[in-house]
């Protein structure tokens, strides 16, 4: 194998894998990366067995096939110029990467002992735009779970449902978010298609969406494929029965409030510098025309900010000071609305000007 690549081409598609390159793993293939060109274009894979991800570029050389150590390849790519030209060629167990006068040799490993992902059959398939399932993501996935043992709360449920939605959904049994969008594929099933996605995956899955254009979201049995335009991420999703979150949301609220979300989140930011490691939760009062934000720590500080708003009506409650900014930074509304019945079994917030996530978030004990 001897080729000649665009530095920046080749550094783009490492950089996009990287981050399925197993970090420790006892089978050290996992710590390479697959390179292989069909003399039109060049693939390069990564995969830790759970995530396996796929970049792809036109290269109208040989033939070939080679595994190169991961690490050692992005570090060496990164210290080449922009633009640069960079000679690949691997030979008797060797990979020599040439740039300029720079020349390195790098152990290489059996292509042969790279595992392959299994093709599989997918019930369902559409496509949406990669920017829109971004911002989809990023409304809720603040909200899962991280290494609950309840382990199917740790990543984000994707849902068809036989009503046209595709709904996302994140809970970690103390906050909810769910946002939804119509879908295109034909789904007429009785009950909803679910599928949780690891939260490892869901964050390489966002680096890859970076544009307007299509992505194709196929759903199997135990995995998901996106396609895109220029690389491909697999994933394998976690087993095991996502709760009835419908049962969590709110249904019948009987008094609201109405913040503007920017003045709202930094009066919490500064409350909050008041908290400490043994008091998270901070304290909601409404009354006539006020709203107030209280807390204290166990070394007896204590923190206050009045905002006025129209509200008519007595209540107090505490709140993870916490969950409420991560709410209130995942809403992109100018306004947010807090929907609350009286004895507060759980808040309901959402943003006014758009149409996004609906974000519920449990009472606590102060």
């Amino acid at each position: 194998m001897k080729l000649a690549i665009d530095r920046n081409v080749l550094l783009s598609a490492v950089q996009s894998v990287f981050g399925a390159v197993a970090r420790k793993s006892s089978l050290p293939v996992l710590q390479f990366l697959h390179i292989k060109g069909d003399g039109e274009q060049i693939t390069v894979t990564a995969t830790d067995l759970e995530t396996t991800l796929i970049s792809r570029f036109e290269n109208h050389d040989h033939a070939f096939e080679a595994l190169l150590p991961a690490k050692r390849l992005y570090d060496v790519l990164r210290a080449f110029p922009d633009d640069s030209v960079i000679g690949l060629e691997d030979k008797d167990g060797k990979a020599t990467v040439k740039c300029g006068r720079s020349r390195f040799s790098l152990a290489t490993s059996d292509p042969a002992e790279f595992p392959v992902f299994p093709e599989s059959e997918f019930d369902h398939r559409f496509f949406m735009p990669m920017n829109l399932l971004r911002s989809l993501m990023d409304y809720v996935d603040y909200a899962t779970a991280d290494k609950d043992v309840r382990y199917y709360l740790n990543g984000l449920l994707m849902e068809l449902s036989h009503e046209g939605h595709f709904n996302l959904v994140a809970t970690d049994g103390h906050r909810l978010a769910k946002v939804s969008t119509a879908h295109s594929t034909d789904y007429g099933g009785e009950v909803a298609k679910q599928v949780i996605l690891p939260k490892s995956a869901i964050v390489e899955l966002k680096k890859l969406l970076k544009s307007e254009e299509d992505c194709e979201l196929c759903f199997a049995k135990n995995h998901i494929r996106v396609n895109l335009p220029h690389s491909t991420f697999i994933t394998k999703l976690i087993e095991g029965k996502f709760p009835d979150y419908n049962r969590v949301i709110p249904t019948k609220q009987k008094s609201a409030a109405v913040f503007n979300r920017e003045q709202l989140l930094n009066a919490i930011n500064r409350i909050a510098l008041i908290k400490d490691d043994k008091s998270s939760g901070i304290e909601l009062s409404f009354s006539d025309g006020l709203f107030t934000l209280r807390s204290r720590n166990s070394n007896q500080e204590e923190g206050e900010e009045q905002i006025d708003i129209e509200y008519v009506g007595s209540l107090v409650f505490g709140m993870n000071a916490s969950y409420l900014q991560d709410a209130l930074r995942a809403i992109q509304s100018e306004k947010v609305i807090f929907r609350m019945n009286d004895n507060v079994d759980s808040l309901l917030i959402e943003g006014m000007e758009t149409d996004e996530a609906i974000h519920v978030v449990m009472p606590m004990r102060l």
